[in-house]
């Protein structure tokens, strides 16, 4: 019997941010939050990667873009349970989840036009 070893290989950044454990299906959702479309870096979105913690996820490599703190409290309202590793000089610089800010201040807006939140 041959045994089948299947395995994804996404090329490793310099430099930048590697945003892991998204729910699956969410990675596209982040990347549109944070306004990637015009990133001149490299980026990386992988959906549904197996994951013995979330079943399945979904990853996003950001070269030569080091995500700020508003950008992280952005990730934390869709992907509640991610993780944000900084990149430098191809090694893993810092390591950390992301963390619901207690206030949320300039990043969703109500829909309902008379809500208190719009005036």
């Amino acid at each position: 019997m041959v045994k089948s070893c299947e395995q994804l290989v996404v090329e490793k950044i310099a430099n930048g941010t590697v945003i892991d454990h998204i729910p699956a299906k969410m990675g596209l959702a982040v990347m549109k939050m944070l306004d990637l479309s015009e990133h001149d870096g490299r980026l990386a979105l992988l959906i549904n990667v197996p994951s013995k913690k979330l079943g399945k996820k979904d990853i996003i490599k950001i070269e030569n873009l080091l995500v700020n703190e508003k950008e992280i409290n952005k990730i934390a309202l869709i992907a509640p349970d991610a993780t944000i590793n900084l990149v430098e000089n191809e090694t893993v610089k810092s390591k950390a989840a992301v963390k619901l800010p207690e206030i949320v201040e300039g990043i969703v807006k109500c829909p309902n036009p008379a809500c208190v939140t719009n005036h």
